[in-house]
């Protein structure tokens, strides 16, 4: 069996969606001949952890960890935070912040380049010469965020002349708020360079979606969406029915995704007789201070719960029992293009999904292509109350969404999508 070295930052107990890809393919890579081997942190910093997760490694997967320096205890510590609290995944692009924010987020941004993993490259370049000289890799893949692991491979690959496969599950200098943070002209020049040669050396580049880069060579580029693994999917009891009519957002929500038609929806309906003790709202994760208040202003008479994150397991059932899923693709120049890894796990549990964003845009076409819901335009209050309409109705009367596309949804098992990875593995040996 021929052996991939795999070298990530987000690996269980690290929870969130980043995990998910890495560790699915993982699990099939020996499926398509490939024995993966993992390099990774240890004791990294992690916006969520995941116990449930650690159930998922198969037996007998070479782990290999080294430690990192890492800014952000002293960050913590020089901005007045718990050292056990967890940094916001949004933290560079808070808005309301005091001086030692603002002036830690300009350090970060200027000094710690590309990201703040920095601080890990030097030990894991080390280590994992290492394990090329005890496991002999046939090749290398590396997935970001953060883009760090990409300079790690890079720099393998060069010492050991190996192929190698840079994975992006975000863009690196296009991500949406990119051009909104305090970087310095230099630090923006710098932070360009890194990604060109990363682009450049990398033997194949994947992308879960089209059009992250300005300028990369088509031909080495390949889209490996997100996907769902259908050994995930909870069993329920489809007799079992939940008392009011339930929509349930599972992730982080920011201000950026937050859709002020939809609770002013949401708030018309439950004031009305006939809806207010048939329709409850749960949002489970991490949701920003600025939608939990601007939520709160609504003053909705329904049921609307606000839940911490959840694991793995534990948010997949509660998305498996709703009635209604909802997805909200965050405002930004890039939209158009953003399929959120969440709505794969959406796919899988077939529950039918009301989705906001670009009309016409990636997300929009999926959910057309698998007939999983419909998507509106973040202003569109009469077109989405039309459908939650017709999906209240179809739940008072005990009827199914029935539009789901299940050969469409197939496409995106995750077994599937690692046999498309295993398969640029085998053209580069």
């Amino acid at each position: 069996m021929k052996k991939v070295l795999i070298i990530t930052y987000y690996w269980p107990p690290a929870g969130g969606p980043g995990v998910q890809r890495v560790l699915k393919f993982v699990k099939y890579l020996p499926d398509y001949g490939w024995q993966p081997i993992v390099l990774t942190v240890r004791d990294g910093e992690f916006i969520a952890l995941d116990e449930s997760l650690q159930k998922e490694i198969p037996d007998g997967l070479k782990v290999y960890k080294t430690r990192a320096l890492e800014p952000n205890l002293l960050y913590k510590k020089f901005v007045g935070m718990d050292k056990q609290a967890m940094i916001p995944d949004a933290v560079l692009t808070e808005k309301e912040i005091d001086w030692k924010k603002k002036f830690s987020h300009w350090v970060r941004l200027n000094l710690f380049l590309p990201d703040a993993k920095i601080g890990w490259l030097p030990f894991a370049v080390k280590k994992g010469k290492d394990i090329i000289r005890e496991e002999k890799p046939d090749v290398l893949f590396s997935s970001s965020p953060p883009p760090t692991v990409h300079l790690i491979a890079k720099k393998l690959a060069a010492f050991a002349k190996l192929k190698w496969v840079a994975d992006f599950r975000d863009p690196w200098t296009n991500i949406h708020y990119y051009n909104k943070l305090p970087k310095s002209a230099m630090a923006e020049w710098l932070d360009k360079r890194l990604e060109e040669s990363v682009l450049k050396k990398a033997d194949r580049i994947t992308v879960v979606n089209d059009d992250f880069f300005d300028r990369v060579d088509a031909p080495k580029t390949s889209i490996i969406s997100n996907g769902f693994d259908s050994t995930d999917r909870p069993p329920i009891d489809s007799k079992k029915r939940n008392p009011r009519f339930t929509i349930r957002y599972m992730g982080s929500l920011k201000i950026r995704q937050y859709v002020e038609s939809f609770f002013k929806l949401v708030g018309e309906l439950c004031s009305k007789k006939e809806f207010t003790d048939k329709i409850s709202v749960e949002l489970i994760g991490n949701i920003s201070p600025e939608v939990r208040q601007k939520i709160e202003q609504h003053n909705i008479s329904c049921p609307v719960q606000l839940i911490p994150y959840q694991n793995h397991d534990a948010v997949l059932q509660k998305i498996a029992e709703a009635d209604l899923l909802l997805l909200f693709i965050g405002r930004s120049d890039m939209a158009p293009k953003i399929i959120s890894g969440k709505v794969f796990e959406y796919l899988m549990v077939q529950k039918p999904i009301l989705a906001y964003g670009p009309v016409g845009g990636a997300a929009d076409e999926l959910l057309k292509k698998t007939g999983a819901g419909t998507l509106f335009d973040y202003e569109d209050y009469n077109g989405a109350k039309e459908f939650l309409l017709s999906l209240l109705k179809n739940w008072q009367e005990n009827k199914k969404f029935s539009r789901f596309n299940h050969e469409e949804i197939n496409k995106y098992e995750r077994k599937a999508l690692t046999g498309r990875l295993a398969s640029l593995f085998e053209e580069l040996t």
